[in-house]
């Protein structure tokens, strides 16, 4: 699907011919455009939990990426390129694909969600809101990526 779409875009709507699909290991996201490597890639994760139809208008969602240019971001520009090109041009998905392997939490209830945690943040990270320390714990599964 994705390399069908690419290539109906490189013929039809200006993208270069050097733009390339790819997947990556991502929890944060469902796609990106890499605009310096002219590559567009999804995260496996959100794959694996979409549907066919999620995963087209999040392909189509980085198309429009592509074609308008890094400096357009999801503004009115790119907004017209995406629903041009099939897209529902909504910045976010709603499908929770992960879930945080860490939740940290201070004293004014501010939380953080996490998918790895280093040193620095496990023993020494201050909430700019209160000036506590963060307190992390590992996730049981019950709260999404945030």
């Amino acid at each position: 699907m994705a390399r069908r779409l690419l290539a109906r875009h490189q013929a039809q709507s200006g993208l270069g011919t050097q733009w390339t699909f790819g997947f990556d290991l991502s929890t944060a996201r469902a796609g990106v455009c890499r605009y310096r490597e002219t590559r567009i890639d999804l995260s496996v994760s959100y794959c694996l939990r979409a549907t066919r139809a999620d995963i087209e208008n999040t392909l189509l969602h980085e198309i429009a990426h592509a074609i308008v240019g890094a400096e357009h971001g999801h503004d009115a520009v790119w907004q017209r390129k995406a629903r041009e090109i099939g897209s529902t041009a909504e910045r976010c998905h709603d499908l929770t694909h992960t879930v945080a392997r860490w939740v940290g939490e201070c004293g004014c209830r501010r939380r953080w969600f996490r998918q790895r945690l280093s040193r620095r943040l496990r023993h020494g990270a201050i909430c700019k809101a209160c000036g506590r320390t963060i307190a992390w714990r590992w996730n049981t599964g019950e709260e999404p990526a945030g």
